[in-house]
């Protein structure tokens, strides 16, 4: 038709507009088919295309393709079945079947091509949901092209066939192809009238897996090349309506020239590594029969060397109570050697300084010139002042250059100043305490009070040595006291490396002498120094035993009830053995014997010298030493010839080297020579380890007593009791509920910055030394401590 004006009418005007509209004729339809050829079938999910070939589709604005699927209300027929037997109606009256549509969009290509999608038929779609869907069988539905108001029917015999929607299973784990290979993808009830090779779409990241073949179990697709840096993409598919993710597929890459060298290199040393461990494998056969034939010899030898150690062990706890008993009866009538107040402070506030200027006592006519003594008077003000003193040790802190050392300088110097107001420092201390809490509370609050990197721990630990003296002295002292000198007996007891400092007795694996070393003791008599009234003194020693060592204990044997600062230095004495008509004999502390074609030199000991059993002994002033030994000895030493009985002395590595019971190598003792034949026990030296055993049981009450009296409860100082309590206020504070963080705050402050410092520096409490061998247990000890009172289970290693 030709182009007919528009007049548009309202009221009783009329207006006609500059369009024109033409009408034309009806769409129509001419063929219809799917890529199925003469075949309309599709899958339940839909999505599978119909295409129409007709005329004037462009006139066409909402072109549907409606699909009614018929189907019978089961319960309803079923009743009205009984309902007409009973009442003997027809069956005519049963209610008539019911329809269920569904609906696609069309797209319209141009004026003679379109497009419709199956819809998709579902089981609950409305209240006339179909009822006869299965998930095996295929349902026949009538389709039904409706364009506007104009409806094509399809031919009578026209059904548009679904059949079940295929499943797809997942690709295998850590899938790999190469490239131009095909991918298997497993399928399930795949109808191939459903669907055709490119309506199954394959995507390998974003590029398109083309399939080449499609049959009711599986679908081969040609994996493109691999474009891009990566490795691994996903896969994914579409059927229709149908999509999924099939999961991850990597491409198999080549190996290169070098990795092909690389590959043959292992496979080579693969074949090397066979080849030795074939080896191995035979001298351990071989080993193994040589150690089945020396079965009973080893038995033998480890049931001697138990019997050994029992017997030992009760040996020396026998000794040991005896010897502690006469030491217990001494501290009875004289007391523990403890230090005085102003010379403790001063070995824990400045240990690098043996004697600090500012713990001198004042000069009693010495006077500060006037502007000194008035900036001194001012600048003590205002470190009285507890705004500015704050202020003024976060500036300092603030400094990158205020060092650690530097803090714990300050620290103590205000301590000292401050020492007469225990009041304000204590109130100095709880702010930057709490300053230093409240800055690292929301970090990790559990490293807080750990360590002592801040002027406010240092403080604290100050503070605890002043407070915690009167403790220390009256109570916890004498066990600690008791302790040390346990160690050191026991110690004594056994042999003892003049040159390693390894000793039999000891808690440190490290001070383990893991050698049979014979040995008999011997017991002396030392004359007295001045008058010949008084009577020998006894003293027990090891024929094993350096000059020095017995040296050492001679000393301690005389001048048991002198204090050790107070006791002639071993450096200014001599040993001399009185040998009756034979003379006297000054007893070289240096003395060595040397190997014959070897750079070692053994230090001689009293059996070198043939010193007896009941033999008499006198501590004589120092002589000069014969022979050149001392010159010779200083070559070969970096250590001088007052070296304690219980320290070891560790020669310069020059070509003549010193050895006392074994032999040292360079490669920090990695290898030991012995001066003894070890074959007999070369298989079971870990059995010595048992000695650490046997030391721990014989000072087990020595150090159960050090522990009760610091963790006693009904004995906690009045100190510890404020301060701990100040820590559960600002816990409160900060909202910390757990009770793993306060407690660890706890041991942090007393038991770790306190008591630990004793047990590892006693003498910075008493009067006494401290030779590496015992320094060696007691950290072996305040380590257990430490380990105690932590709450992390620690396992034995």
């Amino acid at each position: 038709m030709n182009n007919q004006p528009v007049t548009v009418h309202f009221d009783n005007l009329s207006l006609r507009t500059p369009f024109t509209f033409q009408y034309k004729e009806n769409p129509t339809v001419k063929e219809y088919s799917t890529l199925s050829p003469n075949k309309l079938t599709s899958f339940l999910a839909g999505g599978r295309n119909i295409s129409f070939i007709g005329s004037n589709f462009n006139v066409v604005q909402t072109p549907k393709l409606l699909v009614t699927v018929r189907n019978r209300r089961k319960r309803s027929i079923f009743s009205s079945v009984i309902r007409a037997w009973k009442h003997k109606r027809s069956v005519n009256e049963l209610p008539a079947l019911t329809d269920t549509d569904y609906l696609s969009s069309c797209v319209v290509v141009n004026n003679t091509y379109m497009i419709c999608p199956t819809p998709l038929i579902s089981k609950g779609q409305g209240s006339n949901a179909s009822t006869n869907i299965s998930d095996t069988l295929f349902l026949n539905s009538t389709p039904l092209l409706k364009m506007d108001n104009h409806v094509y029917n399809f031919p009578p015999n026209a059904y548009l066939k679904y059949y079940p929607n295929p499943q797809v299973q997942p690709l295998e784990p850590q899938s790999q192809q190469r490239e131009n290979e095909y991918l298997k993808i497993k399928v399930y009830n795949l109808n191939k009238d459903a669907i055709t090779k490119s309506e199954f779409i394959v995507m390998i990241g974003n590029q398109r897996c083309y399939v080449d073949s499609l049959n009711e179990e599986d679908v081969l697709c040609t994996v493109p090349p691999r474009q891009g840096g990566g490795l691994t993409y996903d896969v994914t598919y579409k059927i229709g309506n149908i999509a999924g993710n099939l999961g991850q597929m990597s491409y198999y890459t080549e190996p290169s020239t070098l990795q092909q060298n690389v590959i043959i290199g292992i496979v080579v040393a693969a074949v090397v590594v066979v080849i030795i461990i074939i080896g191995i494998i035979c001298f351990i056969l071989r080993k193994s029969k040589m150690y089945k034939a020396n079965k009973n010899d080893f038995q033998k030898a480890m049931e001697n060397l138990e019997i050994s150690v029992r017997a030992d062990f009760r040996k020396a706890f026998a000794e040991l109570s005896i010897d502690m008993s006469d030491l217990t009866a001494d501290i009875g009538d004289f007391g523990i050697p403890c230090l005085d107040y102003r010379t403790y402070v001063t070995n824990l506030f400045f240990p690098s300084y043996r004697y600090h200027p500012c713990m001198k006592e004042p000069e009693a006519h010495s006077e500060l010139p006037s502007d000194l003594k008035q900036g001194m008077s001012q600048f003590l003000s205002l470190l009285s002042n507890h705004h500015f003193l704050t202020m003024f040790i976060h500036t300092l802190e603030e400094q990158k250059s205020f060092s650690n050392r530097d803090k714990g300088n300050v620290a103590s110097l205000l301590t000292v100043v401050l020492h007469q107001k225990l009041d304000y420092y204590t109130e100095i201390m709880k702010s930057l305490v709490s300053d230093l809490i409240a800055v690292n509370v929301q970090r990790n609050p559990k490293l807080i009070l750990r360590r002592s990197d801040s002027v406010a721990e240092r403080m604290l630990s100050n503070w605890m040595y002043i407070c915690l003296y009167p403790y220390l002295r009256d109570i916890a002292g004498n066990h600690i006291f008791l302790l040390l000198k346990a160690i050191k007996q026991q110690v004594s007891k056994g042999p003892l490396d003049a040159i390693t400092g390894k000793a039999r007795y000891t808690l440190n694996d490290d001070r383990l002498l893991k050698e049979d070393i014979e040995t008999e003791i011997l017991t002396l008599f030392v004359a007295p120094s001045h008058s010949t009234d008084d009577e020998p003194v006894i003293v027990k020693v090891l024929e094993c035993d350096a000059v020095t060592q017995v040296k050492e204990k001679v000393i301690d044997a005389v001048y048991k009830r002198v204090l050790f600062s107070q006791r002639p230095k071993s450096d200014e004495l001599d040993l001399e053995w009185r040998h009756g008509r034979q003379g006297h004999l000054v007893l070289p502390t240096q003395g060595y014997t040397m190997e014959a074609g070897s750079r070692w030199r053994r230090l001689m000991t009293l059996s070198d010298y043939k010193v007896g059993n009941n033999a008499t002994l006198a501590l004589i002033p120092k002589q000069q030493e014969v022979n050149g030994s001392q010159q010779d000895m200083s070559n070969m030493s970096n250590h001088s010839v007052d070296t304690t009985a219980l320290s070891p002395m560790l020669p310069e590595d020059n070509s003549a080297k010193m050895y006392h019971l074994v032999k040292y190598s360079d490669e920090l003792e990695a290898k030991r020579e012995s001066t003894i034949n070890r074959d007999r026990h070369k298989h079971i030296a870990e059995l010595y380890l048992l000695r650490l055993i046997n030391m721990k049981g014989i000072l087990q009450n020595y150090v159960d007593a050090v522990m009760q009296a610091i963790l006693n409860r009904h004995t906690v100082p009045c100190p510890v009791k404020y301060f701990f309590h100040f820590l559960d206020e600002i816990a409160t504070k900060h909202g910390i509920t757990d009770p793993e963080v306060l407690h660890i705050w706890k041991t942090n402050s007393l038991l770790g910055r306190f008591w630990v410092t004793i047990l590892k520096n006693p003498e910075s409490v008493f009067d006494i030394e401290k030779p590496d061998t015992i320094v060696a247990s007691m950290a072996v000890i305040s380590q257990t401590f430490i380990d105690a009172c932590s709450v992390t289970e620690h396992k034995p290693t």
